[in-house]
Parts: structure tokens; sequence; C-alpha cells
């Protein structure tokens, strides 16, 4: 399930909340009050948390053309072989340090 997906589960839910709540005070059912509050906070709770999860993996995706054209060097992680940037001296994903070893630049690859 892609994060596309998941946000509109999360939405949903925060909707069905909302509207077991607005039951509640039609109907004035102390029991479907809580169901309703429980049921928002687990679907605002979920939301937040996919929607947190997805800016994490977004800030560790590289724009090689675009770092390109701002002049920094791309290179390969001799680790975990992921494209790096050397100005950044260590790995955005496996922590190693980044070292330029000629035949490492992304151009030869």
């Amino acid at each position: 399930m892609n994060y596309k997906y998941r946000l509109i589960t999360g939405v949903f839910s925060i909707i069905i909340g909302i509207l077991l709540i607005g039951a509640s005070i039609l109907f004035t059912a102390a029991t479907l009050t809580l169901i309703g509050i429980l049921f928002l906070v687990v679907s605002l709770v979920y939301t937040l948390f996919v929607y947190s999860i997805e800016i994490f993996i977004k800030d560790k995706e590289l724009d090689i053309e675009e770092l390109k054209k701002q002049g920094l060097t791309v290179v390969i992680c001799e680790n975990c072989r992921r494209n790096n940037v050397i100005e950044d001296i260590y790995c955005i994903y496996c922590g190693e340090r980044l070292e330029i070893i000629e035949n490492n630049k992304y151009d030869s690859w």
C-alpha cells in the first residue's frame, strides 16, 4: 500500500470519527462518544505518523541532476553502494565516511 492510499485511509478514518461523535450527540449515547473520540485520536495519530514517515523517506531521495546543476560531487558509498554527495562527508544511508576514488564517481558508473 503506498503513501497516497495510507493518507486517504487516515483522512477517511478521521471523518468517521467525527461522524461518530456527531451521531453520539444526536442520539445522546455516551458509549458512542467514547468510541468516536478513540477512533478520532487513533486516526489522527496514524495520519500524522504516515505523513512524517513520508517526509523522512523523501528526505533521503537524491535528485542527481539537480545536485549536479548545483556543482556538487555525486559518489557511490563503498559500504552500501548508494548515491551520495561527497560534500556530506558521511553516507546518508549507512553513516560510513565517504571518500573520493576516481572510479567511484557517478559519471563513470
